[in-house]
């Protein structure tokens, strides 16, 4: 239950920085396209990406307990997902132009579909953990 448990956790934080810090370093970018707004871009999309992998490595050990529930297929792609546009965002060179800028205006709509899409998944993990918790049962690896 430990390693669930973390893993909601996780996501949870995940939810919360993307929240807080990452959203608003691409608006700002958006908003005041420069060099020093890029290479902020550029910093909260690796801590970002880091912690996305270190999720998914929770994810593989958390994996066998909940691979058959509904949520699951949802959830990993959510990460795998995320993982690309951040590694896409990485591989970008800055945007000089209006229309690039405008294009990671798109990017940024596409993103913000996937942290709506986490904070789902991950209200659908902590219920079911919220019920194995009320039931005392636990799958079958997390006893």
């Amino acid at each position: 239950m430990a390693v669930l448990s973390s893993f909601s956790t996780q996501v949870a934080g995940l939810q919360q920085s993307q929240g807080i810090i990452l959203r608003p370093t691409l608006q700002d970018y958006i908003d005041n396209p420069s060099s020093a707004t890029w290479r902020r871009v550029i910093e909260e999309v690796k801590i970002t990406r880091d912690y996305v992998s270190e999720i998914a490595e929770t994810l593989k050990k958390a994996s066998p307990a909940i691979a058959t529930q509904p949520f699951f297929g949802a959830l990993v792609g959510a990460f795998m997902a995320r993982d690309r546009a951040l590694g896409k965002v990485l591989k970008s060179p800055e945007s000089r132009t209006a229309d690039e800028v405008h294009a990671f205006k798109l990017f940024l709509a596409s993103y913000d579909m996937l942290i709506a899409e986490l904070v789902t998944t991950g209200e659908t993990l902590r219920q079911y953990i919220e019920a194995l918790r009320a039931k005392q049962t636990w799958p079958k690896g997390l006893a």
